[in-house]
């Protein structure tokens, strides 16, 4: 599976009728609409796939969290890629749409910087050594539903070996790699301001948590959840 994500300014409204104008725009077809849920569910055809893509609008106190995934047949996963680019390209090209300025929201994430920034400052990675050393802490079961909030420019991946290798690959600077675990979808961006469950944890700070209101479990880094 396949995700991408773009924070704007634009109210709830806004942004779903953006979508309803461009989701066709890049010859994809809208099935439903969730307005209480703010869930779009559309297809993408590539080739002879059909590609199945859910957006949804998430809210949070620094604007609204554009949020996507769409899967394929293809081990690569190319038409999902395919699709997503195209939505978040034409996203990026919208003159309504207030994209939030995030570069600078980039350069102060203890970790998971976007991939195509090319250098990692010297502090950042000592930083990220600091942070996965004092990161355990104590709970009575480690799968007792705690609440978390996620935070803004994190990353999460379907398995604790993933999210241990692209922690490695940061640390070591190895952008390309980390850039190959991102466009292969094994690790994806977390909205932020999302209420989960914590479900576990370990000793080097790698959590697993669930979305409320999903079944799907996800890792990620202790730094990436709000007490």
């Amino acid at each position: 599976m396949v995700h991408n994500s773009i924070l704007v300014n634009n109210s709830l409204e806004e942004v779903e009728q953006i979508l309803k104008e461009i989701i066709p725009q890049i010859n994809g077809k809208i099935k439903s609409i969730a307005d209480e849920e703010y869930l779009i569910e559309w297809t993408y055809h590539y080739g002879l796939q059909t590609i199945w893509c859910e957006t949804k609008l998430v809210p949070n106190k620094k604007g609204i969290e554009i949020f996507s995934t769409a899967d394929s047949d293809d081990i690569y996963k190319t038409g999902a890629k395919k699709a997503l680019n195209k939505l978040y390209n034409s996203l990026s090209e919208s003159t309504i749409l207030k994209q939030q300025e995030t570069e600078k929201k980039h350069e102060q994430s203890p970790l998971f910087q976007s991939s195509n920034q090319t250098n990692y400052k010297p502090f950042i990675i000592a930083g990220i050594i600091m942070l996965l050393i004092i990161s355990y802490f104590n709970t009575n079961d480690g799968h007792t539903s705690n609440i978390r909030t996620t935070k803004y420019g994190y990353y999460a991946a379907y398995d604790k070996e993933t999210i241990q290798e692209a922690v490695r690959y940061a640390v070591q600077k190895d952008n390309e790699a980390f850039a190959i675990l991102m466009m292969y979808g094994e690790i994806f961006k977390i909205p932020e301001g999302v209420e989960v469950h914590l479900l576990d944890q370990t000793f080097s700070g790698i959590v697993k948590i669930r979305i409320r209101g999903t079944t799907e479990e996800i890792w990620t880094i202790r730094e990436a959840l709000n007490n």
